[in-house]
């Protein structure tokens, strides 16, 4: 059963020393984030440009009704026509009922029907221009194209959101550690401090020497001071990704959190995913933009065909009237017309060529740029993950040499001046640690981003799976 919210807060943030756990931290993430909800409701605007490009093939009913009010004829006739596009061959299928009464001259004779009317059905067909395209198919086609590619381009903007909230999160975790470092120094500082009083008040100590202390007792309160700032900064950053209604302490910030959180096994395992596949979301998202070229192509093709349109009818009156309509008819009729005005649409051709090309060496250049970024993102890690092997024994060098050097001191067998420097090059190299970690969890998370696979569904099954 999941916690409320503020409940959770309140477990995580239980003194100066709760951490918050990443999965934690991305479930908050990923419930109801603006941005997220942005990207959602872009989806649905293509949804309806889709459906607005389908109203093209909406049923149509026409109803038409005329009549002679002055003049020898009085003939009165009245049409009702019900249409269905259908998109093969730009075909519509349509039914008819036409009514007359009266009398017509006879070059509207075309008009009569017996006294119940004509009842018709029939079936109209493009043969050549507009028989496999046409301008209401192609726009269907781009809606569709729109919305498939933004279906691949919001899973590389949520991955991008998501290494940026993961980032934020590291970013804040290596502040922490900063944070408790310099506490500590200063801790041990003012520590140190009564004893060398003494000792320069019996002269076993210069004078100096205090003053070198407090010197150096300021610029460990600076820094400590300035790793302060930097981590309220950081969780301040960390905020604007979980839920702002969530009650806080004002001292949540310095919530302690381990630099070397552990890695769920999941992200490890899409880490070691290094080869774009012909799945990845840019790749995707560019061959829709191949297949809109395409469908250019054959549109401006279709423009420069000449126009064949075939309509067939049968026809049937019922009632009394002329003996000459009671007969079924069948109408077949054939309309043809050429395009003289060719130029416009072979400059549309031939641009549409170039457009197709184009879009083709597009994707090339992607694969290749998608490959370069994780083979270089590969080296850095690599060689991240080197150093933080590194910098940890430097660590463990650097505190046994200050160690030692702090039972010289006590024993009268150092100076103060050597005892600082070598307190001062531990502290900087558990700092140079702490930044080869942050390094090697953002090279991590860099490949995860250039392959585009923190998305929404990803994260939630990840935090779901903890």
């Amino acid at each position: 059963m999941k916690k409320s919210l503020p409940l959770v807060f309140g477990l995580l943030f239980t003194g100066n020393c709760a951490a918050l756990p990443l999965m934690e931290y991305l479930g908050l993430v990923a419930q109801a984030h603006p941005e997220l909800q942005s990207l959602e409701a872009r989806s649905e605007q293509y949804a309806a440009d889709r459906q607005y490009a389908e109203g093209a093939y909406d049923t149509e009913f026409a109803h038409k009704t005329a009549s002679r009010v002055t003049g020898y004829y009085d003939g009165i006739y009245s049409t009702q026509e019900i249409a269905q596009r259908l998109k093969p061959f730009n075909s519509e299928v349509f039914t008819q009922y036409r009514v007359s009464d009266g009398e017509f001259p006879v070059y509207e004779e075309q008009n009569r029907t017996l006294s119940e009317g004509e009842a018709s059905v029939g079936l109209r067909i493009s043969l050549l221009q507009n028989r496999t395209i046409d301008e209401d198919r192609y726009n269907i086609l781009l809606a569709e194209n729109d919305r498939r590619k933004w279906q691949q381009q919001i899973k590389i903007a949520q991955s991008e959101f998501y290494y940026t909230a993961i980032l934020a999160y590291a970013e804040w975790a290596k502040a922490s550690q900063y944070y408790r470092l310099s506490l500590q120094m200063l801790e041990t500082t003012l520590n140190r401090r009564k004893g060398i009083s003494t000792r320069v008040n019996t002269g076993d100590l210069a004078r100096i020497v205090l003053t070198e202390f407090e010197i150096q007792l300021m610029q460990r309160e600076i820094t400590a001071l300035n790793a302060e700032q930097t981590l309220r900064a950081s969780y301040e950053q960390l905020r604007y990704f979980i839920p702002r209604d969530i009650a806080t302490s004002p001292d949540q910030y310095k919530a302690l959190v381990d630099l070397e959180f552990a890695w769920p096994s999941a992200l490890i395992m899409a880490t070691n995913e290094l080869t774009p596949s012909s799945s990845h979301p840019a790749i995707q998202s560019k061959l829709v933009e191949v297949e809109k070229a395409e469908q250019e192509l054959r549109l401006a093709e279709n423009k420069l065909l000449p126009k064949m349109d075939l309509e067939v009818a049968v026809a049937k009156d019922f009632g009394s009237g002329p003996e000459s309509l009671e007969e079924k008819e069948t109408k077949v009729a054939l309309k043809l017309s050429v395009p003289l005005r060719r130029t416009q649409a072979k400059a549309k051709k031939t641009k549409a060529e170039f457009k197709l090309r184009q879009v083709y060496r597009d994707l090339e250049a992607l694969i290749r740029a998608l490959n370069v970024s994780l083979a270089q993102t590969e080296i850095n890690l690599e060689y991240s993950q080197k150093l933080t092997r590194k910098q940890r024994q430097q660590v463990a060098l650097a505190r046994e040499l200050f160690a030692q050097e702090q039972k010289r001191f006590a024993l009268g067998a150092s100076d103060f001046f050597l005892l600082n420097t070598r307190e001062t090059n531990a502290f900087k190299a558990q700092q140079d640690h702490l930044d080869a970690i942050f390094a090697v969890n953002k090279q991590r998370l860099a490949l995860l981003k250039i392959q585009a696979a923190l998305d929404h569904d990803f994260v939630q099954a990840l935090t779901q799976g903890q």
